[in-house]
């Protein structure tokens, strides 16, 4: 038992050292990553956001309900939505810096949601997000979110997990070259039984 224990340990201490990775990266993820709260059109709305980096998206009401807005849109060919709506996003001390993005797309539910704008939180504090348009008819046809930037939040976490797996590697690797070695004696000793 004790020789079988001692020839399993370093794949038995990688392997938690890998569950703990995955673990901890998955808490990360979870924890790091802000769903859609949707924003009022023409008010000011209040989220609670992590420190992180976000993004303002739009999407359509209803999936088939593409027309009008895209009919809005063709009259603003330069800029699109951009020229439709002003946003602005602050602490209540200050204003934040936004920067255009149009970057990605999300889909969920049959409704796809396009990015305006993403900005980088510092602080975990409630921020004020203002959407202003002169449009009467873009409210009725199209709603407006604030969502984690996925692929960020994600990246962060496999990070993690990437020091987890750099932490096992070399555990990994003696476990390898261990059952090598015992290969090695399996053949010997085989060889060595055979001989008359």
């Amino acid at each position: 038992m004790f020789a079988f224990s001692r020839q399993f340990a370093p794949l038995i201490l990688a392997g938690c050292i890998l569950f703990a990775g995955f673990l901890t990266s998955a808490y990360a993820f979870f924890t790091n990553f802000h769903d859609r709260d949707y924003v009022a059109l023409n008010a000011k709305t209040i989220v609670h956001l992590q420190p992180g980096e976000y993004k303002i998206f739009y999407e359509y009401n209803e999936a088939t309900n593409k027309s009008g807005p895209l009919a809005l849109m063709s009259n603003h060919q330069n800029g699109g939505m951009l020229d439709l709506v002003t946003v602005m996003v602050d602490d209540g001390r200050s204003s934040l810096d936004l920067a255009e993005d149009t970057s990605d797309v999300y889909i969920a539910k049959r409704m796809k949601g396009e990015p305006i704008y993403r900005f980088s939180v510092e602080q975990k504090e409630a921020y004020g997000i203002t959407l202003i348009s002169n449009e009467a008819d873009l409210q009725g046809q199209v709603r407006f979110a604030v969502m984690s930037d996925f692929i960020r939040v994600l990246v962060s976490a496999l990070k993690k997990w990437g020091l987890f797996f750099a932490a096992a590697a070399p555990l990994l690797l003696a476990d390898f070259i261990l059952h090598i070695r015992l290969e090695r004696r399996k053949i010997v000793k085989t060889r060595l039984s055979i001989q008359p």
